[in-house]
């Protein structure tokens, strides 16, 4: 994995562990998830412009979720990417429409049966509340978090609860990690 860098590891099973992050391409890079089973398998890179991703949930080698930010094509200092989705099969990456535009997915939990359940982002048309896709069926539907809680809440990651329904989501009050930007979590009871 040459020129990659690595953002989220991911233990799947004893003997299997699953990566994501980027990797140059072309002059920019394209997202990339791997997986370790005693050998390093790369599969094909998630096509985008300047794509990286932030995590990755492999129900089994088929059926891998992954989720991150697209930065696109140059555009003033400070744009905010486009939300990025994306499912393998087994043969090929399948790029998934994630309800909102502008924004970021950050992280994805599993539910009690270990298939992708809920994905924590960032919608940046609309900050009041934070935003989840929630797995309902073949489909993503997008759930807002409460509001008032936090001026403009950016989740980073999210956990099912075990023993439970609910999930934690974890992040900052606001999408600059700056002060006074504070700690932020959320629980949610599915």
């Amino acid at each position: 994995m040459a020129s990659a860098n690595l953002y989220r590891v991911v233990w799947r099973a004893p003997g299997e562990v699953w990566v994501s992050g980027d990797q140059a391409s072309g002059g920019g890079w394209s997202g990339l998830v791997a997986r370790w089973n005693g050998a390093w398998t790369v599969l094909p890179p998630i096509t985008g412009l300047r794509l990286g991703i932030a995590d990755v949930h492999a129900a089994g080698p088929c059926d891998v979720w992954a989720v991150g930010t697209e930065a696109g094509i140059g555009g003033p200092p400070g744009r905010p990417g486009n939300p990025a989705l994306a499912q393998w099969d087994g043969t090929a990456w399948t790029r998934v429409e994630a309800g909102f535009t502008v924004g970021a997915l950050s992280g994805i939990a599993a539910d009690a049966q270990g298939r992708a359940a809920w994905i924590c982002g960032w919608n940046y048309r609309d900050q009041s509340r934070s935003t989840y896709l929630r797995r309902d069926g073949g489909t993503w539907v997008i759930v807002r978090g409460p509001s008032g809680t936090a001026p403009a809440p950016y989740l980073n990651d999210i956990t099912p609860v075990p023993g439970t329904a609910g999930f934690w989501s974890s992040g900052m009050t606001s999408p600059v990690p700056a002060p006074p930007t504070e700690a932020y979590t959320e629980r949610l009871d599915a």
